[in-house]
């Protein structure tokens, strides 16, 4: 099929008429944050799922399966991320603390994510190489491990060394400062300040090496921290551009492989929304601070 063709046919498929609930009630998040998320789900998810639901109607192969389930386990993750930190924007607003509670989730998603990515780069990898090699890895084997020779580590840095070394890294840092978070001591006050990501010691997991920078000047101690709210933006920009940027790469080496004469100069993949700005991607959040953050089975 040519990319002319390809274009034609999903057209007219939207996620707001056709996605499953979570999807057409949240389908303005997909659309203005991470609209790449939708064409890849035309492609890839949308054909071989049954009608608004999560399910897969056709058998396919173990890593086209597992490519729907990690594509979807991101997106959920992703707006559970943003309901946080509406909320938060929200708690700010009516001058309100920020609950810890909510941003350990926040920090758990956004490490989930992280790990997601690298299993969805695995199994994009078997899905578009079209052999059932892939049926006889592990999940383990799709994603990045030291203990086994990855070709599709091989065949991600031929495209993008960066996006490979930056998504490792952040792969093993987020996880480290979300344990940091969630099971070290806690402090109370101090206007919800939290420890930077950078300065994070993995002693401060004890209650006493927390005292003891609470003791010091407080100059020293607003160094070592910053804002609740102002680490929740940042964070979120942050994987939100690197989701997009993941999802445009994809789409990207699918149409090359179909170009013609007539790919027009500018095609559907948005890389536009690829950005870093905390407070655009909070105008986008306006209205989606309420709603259930319980989590679902994720699969396609």
């Amino acid at each position: 099929m040519k990319y002319s063709e390809l274009t034609e046919n999903v057209k007219a498929i939207n996620i707001k008429k056709s996605g499953d609930s979570f999807e057409r009630e949240n389908a303005n998040f997909i659309q203005t944050s991470i609209p790449n998320y939708e064409l890849f789900w035309k492609l890839f998810v949308f054909p071989f799922r049954m009608e608004n639901s999560i399910a897969i109607s056709y058998e396919l192969s173990n890593a086209h399966t597992a490519l729907c389930m990690y594509n979807y386990s991101i997106y959920r993750n992703l707006n559970l991320m943003s309901k946080y930190l509406g909320r938060a924007s929200k708690n700010r607003r009516e001058d309100i603390e920020i609950e810890s509670e909510d941003f350990e989730n926040f920090l758990i998603r956004e490490s989930s994510i992280y790990d997601n990515l690298m299993h969805f780069l695995g199994a994009f990898y078997w899905t578009v190489r079209k052999t059932d090699r892939g049926d006889n890895f592990e999940l383990s084997h799709w994603g990045e491990n030291k203990h086994i020779q990855n070709p599709m580590k091989t065949w991600l840095l031929q495209y993008d060394q960066s996006l490979h070394d930056e998504l490792k890294q952040l792969k093993s840092k987020v996880p480290k400062y979300r344990n940091l978070i969630v099971h070290g001591a806690k402090w109370p006050g101090y206007n919800d300040r939290v420890i930077k990501e950078a300065r994070s010691d993995t002693k401060l997991i004890y209650w006493n090496n927390w005292m003891k920078l609470a003791k010091t000047d407080f100059l020293e101690f607003e160094n070592r921290t910053e804002d609740r709210l102002v680490a929740m933006e940042r964070r979120f920009a942050r994987v939100i551009e690197k989701t997009n940027t993941v999802w445009e790469l994809l789409l990207s080496i699918v149409y090359n492989d179909m170009m013609d004469e007539d790919v027009p100069s500018q095609g559907l993949i948005r890389s536009d929304v690829v950005s870093g700005n905390p407070s655009q991607l909070l105008e986008n959040l306006e209205g989606e601070a309420s709603g259930s953050t319980t989590s679902t089975t994720v699969w396609g």
